[in-house]
Parts: structure tokens; sequence; C-alpha cells
């Protein structure tokens, strides 16, 4: 019984740090009708993220981090040099699309960019969503709640909402954001 339990508190320690950093994606995204609009939507959803080259930063376990980096310029900040990284893509044709992703990303210091491309009628029309994630944790929860199709491109860190729940970092959006 001695062995089992020093056996136990011997690898406790290792069980610690061997656990992975979780991100999630969630919003759903659907079609503004109008009447007499006939034509089916095929809509091309790609979301990536962009880590700066430098890598990432390490979690810390302790504390929670804040950004070090200057967003408001993202697309032409000259001192970090980004990569990007395709982490989802989809094609569906809806009216109405769910769209959930998930992964081990640690989401810290990296900016999330939703791609989506509608063919309507015979015409592409595109909307990016844009947003860095400014606080550390090492499992986040992103919730975009339902995104209305607009063309046009996006940048919304000033409007998304921050709240921490235990260990997990919960980032949304105020109710009818899109309705705007």
């Amino acid at each position: 019984m001695k062995r089992v339990i020093l056996i136990i508190l011997f690898l406790a320690p290792s069980f610690i740090f061997a656990q992975s950093p979780y991100t999630s994606l969630r919003f759903t995204l659907e079609e503004l009708m109008y009447s007499g609009d006939t034509c089916k939507s095929v809509f091309s959803v790609t979301i990536s993220k962009y880590v700066p080259a430098s890598g990432e930063r390490k979690p810390s376990l302790v504390k929670r981090d804040t950004t070090k980096y200057d967003w408001n310029n993202f697309k032409y900040m000259k001192d970090i040099d980004f990569g990007k990284a395709v982490c989802y893509e989809t094609t569906k044709e809806t009216y109405v699309m769910d769209v959930s992703v998930s992964n081990q990303y640690y989401i810290f210091d990296n900016a999330m960019e939703i791609n989506i491309k509608r063919h309507k009628c015979g015409q592409w029309e595109e909307m990016n969503i844009v947003f860095p994630v400014t606080l550390s944790s090492f499992v986040t929860y992103i919730n975009l709640g339902t995104v209305y199709f607009r063309p046009g491109e996006y940048w919304i860190p000033e409007d998304m909402k921050y709240s921490i729940s235990g260990k997990e970092l919960n980032i949304t959006l105020p109710d009818r954001y899109w309705v705007q």
C-alpha cells in the first residue's frame, strides 16, 4: 500500500504539466432573407489563426498575462512577423450554419480570422471577422453568437467581453451584436 501511495505522489506533479491547452470557437452563421429571395446560398468558411513568428508564449499557470502587443494596427505591424495557419475549412449550401471548432491551441497573443465567402445568384461576396485574444488562459472559450452575413471587414476586439470562470476564459460579444 505504501508503494502505491508513493508512486501516486511521485507521478502526480507530472500529470499537472502533461495537460494541453484548449481553445473553442463557436458561432451560428445566418443568411439575412428578403421577401422574394429565391437564390440558394453556398457558404465557404475558413478559420485561421495568426501566430507571431517568434512562437507562442508559454502559459503562466499562476497568473493571467495580458497582451504585450499593440493590436490597433494589426495588419500593418512592422515589428512582428505573423504566420497564418488555417484551423478549419468547410463549404455548405444552407441558410443557417452552426460552426464549432476546438483544438489544443494556446491562443493568447494570437489573432483569429474568420473568412466567410457567400456565392448567391452568381455573385461572390466576402465577410472577414478578425480579433486578437489579449488575456492568457490555458482553457479559452470564444462564442460569437449568431453572425448575420454582411459583406465587409469587421475588427471587433473593442466589443469583446472577457470573463473568467475558475481556470476558464470566456470571450463573448454583446447580445444581438450582429443585428446592428
